[in-house]
C-alpha cells in the first residue's frame, strides 16, 4: 500500500484524497469496546489482556462475560481450536510478499529487550543494508508491528527498533512450541521468571504508545517534548546504564521514567532507592546535561509511602491515567 498506492509515482501520482492510518485501540478504546459487548473486566485484567494481544479489535471481540484475563487468555492461546493459536503463521504471510524475512526480522527484534539498531539486525539475521531492509522496517513499522525510538543524544543511525506488537511478542514467548492443553496451562506459565521479565518489557511498550496519556498525568500536555530512550555500557567497570523512556521536555526538564508493572502497591526498598539516586547521577554525568532530572515511576496501583519513595521519587503515574479516553 504505501509503495505502490500512496508513493506512486506513476497514474496514481497525487490522486489521493485523504490518507487514514488505523492504528490499534488504546487501552481506554478496549475499555469501552468490551462494555458495549457487556463484559465485565476491571483496568487491571485489562491491561493484562493488552500485554498479550494488544489492541486489536478482531481479537478483543472474542472476549466473552464472565471470563477472567487469565481464562480468555488460555482459551483464545493455548487450547488446541483457539483463535490466537496459529494466527502468527497466518498473520505476516497474510499481509506481505516475501513474509519470511519480515517474520526474521521480527524474531530478532524478540530476542532483545533494548531493542536492536539497523546495523544489529543486519549482524543478526544476516541481511543485506540496502532498500530492501528499509523496505521491511518501512512496512512493519507503518503496521504498528515495530516502533523505532531515536536514543538520547543520538544521531539518526543509532535509531533502535523494538518488537511492540504485543501478539507476536506474546506468541514468540509462550504460545510457539507449547503443546495444545485444555487445562489452565496459562496459570502456571504466568508464574515463572520469563513471565516474569516478558511482562516488564510488555508494560513497558504499553507505556511507551501511551506517552500523551502519562504527559497529561504529570501535568506536561502543552510542553513540547521528545521522547527518546538511553543505553550506556561503560567499559571501564562493564556496567549498563539503560533507560527505556526519557521524556526531554523544552521547560528545561527530564522525566526518567522507571516503568513497573506490579500486583499491588510497589514498594521503593533500599536498594531500588540507591538505585534511582545512581541512575540519574549517572545519568547527568554521562550526557553532561544541566536539565533538572526528575525520577518518575509509572506503576500499576502507586507506591507505598517509605522513607526511599520520599526521597528518590519525585512523580507517579498510575495505570488510571492510561486509561483516559480523553487523551486520544
Amino acid at each position: 500500500m504505501i509503495r505502490k498506492v500512496i508513493s506512486n509515482k506513476g497514474n496514481l501520482y497525487n490522486r489521493i484524497t485523504a490518507k487514514i492510518n488505523l492504528k490499534p485501540f488504546t487501552l481506554a478504546e478496549v475499555k469501552e469496546y468490551i462494555k458495549n459487548v457487556n463484559a465485565i473486566l476491571d483496568d487491571y485484567q485489562i491491561l493484562q489482556l493488552y500485554m498479550a494481544i494488544g489492541g486489536i479489535p478482531h481479537y478483543i471481540q472474542h472476549v466473552q462475560r464472565g471470563e477472567s484475563t487469565t481464562q480468555l487468555i488460555n482459551r483464545l492461546c493455548f487450547q488446541k481450536d483457539g483463535f490466537l493459536r496459529n494466527e502468527f503463521s497466518n498473520l505476516y504471510a497474510a499481509l506481505f510478499e516475501d513474509h519470511e524475512r519480515h517474520v526474521a526480522l521480527i524474531r530478532a527484534l524478540a530476542s532483545k529487550w533494548k531493542g536492536l539498531t539497523r546495523q544489529e539486525i543486519i549482524q543478526q539475521t544476516g541481511m543485506s543494508d540496502g532498500g530492501g531492509l528499509t523496505k521491511l522496517l518501512e512496512e512493519l513499522e507503518a503496521s504498528s508491528f515495530i516502533s523505532s525510538i531515536l536514543p538520547f543524544d543520538k544521531k539518526k543511525k543509532d535509531i533502535l527498533y523494538r518488537l511492540t506488537d504485543e501478539y507476536s511478542l506474546f506468541y514468540l514467548n509462550f504460545i510457539e512450541g507449547q503443546r495444545a492443553e485444555t487445562q489452565d496451562i496459562w496459570l502456571k506459565l504466568s508464574s515463572d521468571n520469563k513471565y516474569i521479565t516478558w511482562r516488564g518489557y510488555a508494560f513497558e511498550n504499553i507505556c511507551l504508545k501511551h506517552v500523551e496519556a502519562i504527559k497529561k498525568a504529570l501535568g506536561i500536555s502543552g510542553i513540547q517534548t521528545n521522547v527518546s530512550s538511553y543505553y550506556n555500557k561503560i567499559s571501564e567497570t562493564n556496567e549498563v546504564l539503560q533507560m527505556d523512556m526519557l521524556i526531554d521536555r523544552t521547560d528545561h526538564c527530564i522525566n526518567i521514567c522507571e516503568m513497573k508493572f506490579y500486583q499491588d502497591e510497589l514498594t521503593i526498598s533500599k536498594d531500588l532507592g540507591i538505585d534511582l539516586r545512581r541512575r540519574r547521577a549517572k545519568f547527568q554525568e554521562l550526557t553532561g546535561t544541566k536539565k533538572t532530572l526528575f525520577n518518575t515511576i509509572i506503576t500499576t496501583f502507586g507506591l507505598r509511602q517509605n522513607e526511599h519513595s520520599t526521597a528518590q521519587v519525585d512523580q507517579l503515574v498510575t495505570i488510571e491515567a492510561l486509561f483516559d479516553l480523553q487523551n486520544f
